[in-house]
């Protein structure tokens, strides 16, 4: 969080600003009728969630296209569609998970959605199991507004940002129910809602945690006679994980996480690693505010899944390390945009 706020400039806060103006005038004027300071109160509360909603998912706001990484190549297409369904880590990871996060960011449009709109247990629950696409559909229109793909369109963000909503409403319906805040049919929320909220909550336990490293096992520390060169590391399996090691020490990383990772190398550039599926051709990166750089690929013994890349950026001594990669298939469709954040 944190690092995508030292990322927004003053277009994104004027842009902020603005739509804040924007949505409480329009939730002001929806509640004009026998508005109480209770209910000014709600409605300046969730116009500030959603406009803090709309930064997070449009922001940065986007610049000219970024060129190929190199001529003769692709630019960079107006929309990244994912669709490989991955929920591990959802309810078994910590905040730093980036399924757990997406759910955390709309529970409070469900809980707040009933304060505003005087609706049923079924519209409210059809409200919560659309706020998903909502959110995806408004950054492929920004996407398609920019000229290029500064957002990737991602189903597992759909599902998280539902199942938060969802829960969110069932919280504000067991709420309700305790203190009386508003009549409305709690009941029939949490009869209508619950079903739909335990069974995404029970995939996502069922897909379990995200893989992790064995506490048990000393990971790269010793290095065996035939290794492989990439750029300024020495690459080899051990334990089921790929490890890069330099005279700065050595990098593991996960088969099971596509997460990337920031190195600085001997040289003192600043390297962008990690694995990508076995069907990648071709890897873009970019570190903080960067241009793209292509990565070099390589086909690791012992892990057939999975290829190592590293994408020199030579930033060094940036402070914005956050990374976005593009992994693209050979045919030129995307096979997953991942980022470090």
């Amino acid at each position: 969080m944190l690092s995508w706020m030292n990322r927004l400039g003053p277009e994104d806060v004027a842009f902020g600003a603005v739509l804040l103006l924007i949505v409480l005038t329009v939730l002001v004027l929806a509640r004009r009728r026998g508005s109480g300071g209770r209910r000014l109160l709600a409605v300046g509360l969730f116009g500030g969630y959603l406009t803090v909603l709309a930064l997070i998912i449009l922001c940065p706001l986007p610049g000219e296209r970024p060129p190929a990484a190199f001529f003769g190549e692709e630019a960079i297409p107006v929309l990244q569609i994912s669709t490989e369904l991955d929920l591990r880590g959802l309810l078994s990871s910590g905040l730093n998970d980036q399924n757990l996060q997406n759910l955390v960011l709309t529970v409070p449009f469900g809980f707040g959605l009933p304060f505003m709109v005087r609706r049923g247990a079924l519209w409210l629950t059809v409200a919560c199991l659309l706020v998903g696409a909502g959110l995806e559909g408004s950054q492929a229109l920004a996407c398609w507004a920019a000229g290029w793909s500064y957002r990737s369109i991602d189903v597992n963000d759909l599902i998280t940002n539902d199942l938060g909503a969802l829960l969110g409403l069932l919280l504000f319906a067991l709420v309700n129910w305790w203190f009386s805040l508003r009549p409305g049919p709690s009941g029939r929320t949490v009869a209508i809602g619950a079903p739909i909220a335990i069974s995404l909550a029970t995939v996502a336990l069922a897909a379990g945690p995200r893989p992790g490293f064995d506490p048990g096992i000393n990971y790269c520390e010793v290095v065996p006679a035939a290794t492989t060169a990439l750029d300024d590391y020495a690459v080899f399996e051990d334990h089921g994980v790929a490890c890069l090691t330099s005279p700065q020490g050595f990098v593991a990383l996960n088969p099971g996480d596509q997460t990337p990772f920031v190195d600085t190398s001997a040289t003192g550039t600043m390297n962008i690693v990690g694995l990508a599926p076995a069907e990648t051709s071709r890897v873009q990166a970019v570190l903080g505010n960067g241009s793209p750089v292509e990565a070099h690929l390589l086909r690791l013994d012992g892990l057939p899944d999975r290829l190592v890349y590293v994408a020199p950026t030579g930033s060094a001594g940036t402070d914005d390390l956050t990374a976005e990669v593009t992994l693209f298939a050979a045919d030129g469709s995307l096979v997953a945009k991942v980022s470090n954040r």
